[in-house]
């Protein structure tokens, strides 16, 4: 079914878990370091039941360090409804629970799906670690099928240490569809997070409002991809993926019919899509131009620059439809000829999970920002390249790059030169804010985003000096609270969101820098 890869002892070296079909055990193989793998699945407890899995994803739910595992089941016994006719309308599905499994830091897991709130029981295809909300720690997204009959698709707000919240409704991600992928991008350059979710019919692009909810836009921006020929489409993996290099994120999703009731009636020549980001909101449907319509029954897809050229490729899972002669898989090797530029960054994380999975990177370009995310698997059934890839049109430089690593410690750099792979470990030089290792402060901010002000709650323990400032995407000071107002045990600070000469700043990403001897703190906020 699935695959994804995970550094699970943070030695240097990836794991490989796969997820199977039902009456068999997923499976976990331990990397030995030497080009060798052993079978861990017994040992670990990853093997535990026999369900129907699907999406497995890496994350560190809990900030400790080390990478957990989120594992989406499907159905567990089947079930058609009929009409009085006897004639099939919908799905009667029982769907197995999903399941968290917390690392022990000892090469083994323990099942918190319980205790955490997260066993959903829709039908999973599709699962993703994300920080949806800016808040540093890493929430989950689901794309689960049969979303009108058996359960809608999901997403659930990291409260750690206490339970996920289901938050699906009041986010409007509560989507009745068939879910089967999820692509992750700021395709829109706004420095958050948007969500591509693919459907047999109508695709949905959920668009960040910045508040707390989102927002179908894929009518409206070009992405339905609902139909063909008069007959529904069914799309699988997908993936936002800067394919000219010109900044913008651009939107790819492999198409593949399979069997549903008669009154499902989707198209069996299905070509992949491949859609170009106009820069304005909109997206043009290039898939003929850059020749990626093929009509092969695609399932999960993925992106790298395997031949490590400066752009990126596609890989595209194939499965059989009619004969064992089909192909099984597609390679689509980037040949666009552009004079534009790149830069490439791998992160390494050294207190965080050595993937740096969650990490996020805000990137300045000649004017234009946006946000991108190290993810430990999306698509469908599949994991992207966890090395961050970024057109940077005719500009040859980078401003200035933040990395936030996962438990909120953010690192800037500066006059970053492109055409080339960097590779950022976690504390490095030049730059780092909150880079004092010690006690690191409890703190929020709400609301986030906010208009006008935005209080700051925090707990300050020690008797030493506290500085707690506004820093902007450049590394300059906004605004600076006096000494006086901060005291120690709770604290509670309002900002107006106006510089210390009185001026009120422009919209964007700021940071609050809570920084004192022994005691650090970063909060990312976002002023409309």
């Amino acid at each position: 079914q699935g695959v994804v890869t995970g550094d699970i002892d943070n030695d240097g070296y990836r794991e490989i878990f796969v997820t199977t079909l039902v009456g068999t055990s997923n499976v976990f193989f331990r990397n030995n370091g030497n080009g060798t793998f052993t079978d861990r699945s017994s040992a670990s407890g990853l093997n535990a039941g026999t369900a129907w899995s699907t999406s497995a994803i890496f994350g560190d739910y809990n900030l400790d360090g080390y990478l957990d595992l989120y594992v989406g089941n499907y159905i567990a016994s089947g079930g058609i409804i009929l009409d009085s006719l006897g004639n099939a309308i919908g799905y009667s599905h029982t769907c197995g629970g999903n399941v968290l499994w917390k690392n022990n830091r000892n090469g083994t897991f323990t099942n918190v799906t319980s205790i955490t709130s997260l066993n959903d029981v829709g039908c999973a295809l599709s699962a993703v670690f994300t920080d949806f909300d800016g808040d540093h720690d890493p929430d989950i997204l689901l794309a689960n099928d049969f979303g009108e009959w058996v359960k809608p698709s999901a997403l659930y707000q990291n409260n750690h240490p206490q339970p996920f919240t289901n938050i699906s409704v009041p986010s409007n991600m509560d989507a009745e569809m068939y879910g089967m992928g999820i692509a992750v991008g700021d395709y829109d350059h706004d420095s958050d997070l948007d969500y591509y979710v693919t459907n047999i019919g109508a695709n949905a692009l959920f668009q960040n409002q910045g508040d707390g909810t989102f927002e179908d836009v894929a009518l409206s921006t070009g992405v339905i991809n609902d139909s063909i020929d008069g007959f529904m489409t069914t799309s699988w993996g997908a993936a936002f993926i800067d394919i000219d290099n010109d900044g913008w994120q651009d939107l790819f999703c492999a198409n593949g019919w399979i069997p549903l009731i008669d009154v499902l009636k989707n198209a069996q020549e299905d070509p992949d899509q491949m859609w170009k980001n106009n820069g304005d909101g909109t997206f043009s449907n290039i898939t003929l131009d850059a020749n990626l319509g093929d009509t092969n029954v695609g399932r999960g897809m993925s992106m790298a620059d395997y031949d490590q050229d400066g752009d990126m490729d596609i890989f595209v899972n194939v499965t059989q439809k009619t004969t064992p002669s089909e192909e099984r898989s597609v390679l689509y090797k980037n040949e666009l000829s552009d004079d534009n530029h790149y830069l490439q960054v791998k992160l390494q994380g050294s207190h965080s999970n050595r993937d740096a999975f969650g990490s996020q990177m805000i990137i300045s370009v000649n004017g234009e920002r946006w946000l991108h995310e190290v993810s430990g698997g999306s698509s469908h059934l599949s994991q992207n390249s966890s090395i961050a890839h970024f057109g940077l049109g005719s500009s040859t430089t980078v401003d200035s790059l933040y990395v936030i690593w996962p438990d909120g410690n953010t690192q800037m750099f500066t006059d970053l030169e492109g055409d080339r792979l960097i590779t950022i470990v976690e504390d490095s030089l030049p730059v780092s804010l909150a880079r004092i290792r010690g006690e690191k402060i409890d703190a929020r901010a709400w609301p986030n985003p906010f208009s006008h002000s935005v209080q700051i709650e925090f707990e300050r323990s020690g008797q030493v000096d506290l500085q707690v400032r506004i820093i902007d995407v450049l590394g300059k000071e906004v605004y600076r609270f006096p000494e006086s107002q901060i005291e120690v045990g709770a604290n509670r600070l309002l900002w107006d969101g106006r510089s210390d000469q009185g001026v009120e700043v422009a919209a964007g990403f700021y940071f609050i820098e809570m920084m004192g001897d022994g005691e650090h703190g970063v909060l990312r906020i976002v002023k409309l």
